[in-house]
């Protein structure tokens, strides 16, 4: 059975607006604290001295969730291999690409003079 508000009083009301209020306050803030930190541990290698490619199910390169052609990637991977606090390139399969793939670009980059590491595949 539900009681109207206005049998509480506008104190009831009152109260209720502004604990919905806090509510939706703090919802909104664990939604903006969980955005800032999925964007600080996707900057995390980076700050490392790791450039992180994903390969597609395809075996194309994707720099940053975005797709790079090769030459354009393997010129970034040589510029970027001289500067100071460098280490690598990660390579992180989807599950479904070709080992053939992933070694084809290893050997790629390996042949440039860039230093390579694979990640295993998210499942």
């Amino acid at each position: 059975m539900r009681v109207p508000l206005h049998r509480h009083g506008p104190r009831f009301a009152a109260l209720l607006a502004f604990t919905c209020s806090v509510a939706a306050l703090g919802v909104s803030g664990a939604g903006a604290l969980r955005l800032v930190a999925a964007q600080q541990t996707w900057r995390l290698p980076e700050a490392q001295g790791v450039i992180t490619v994903e390969l597609t199910a395809e075996g194309r390169p994707l720099l940053l969730g975005q797709p790079v052609a090769p030459d354009r990637l393997l010129a970034l991977a040589r510029s970027t291999s001289r500067r100071p606090g460098w280490r690598a390139v990660r390579l992180v399969p989807a599950p479904t690409t070709a080992w053939g793939a992933v070694l084809g670009w290893a050997r790629r980059l390996d042949a440039g003079g860039v230093s390579v590491d694979v990640q295993l595949p998210r499942p």
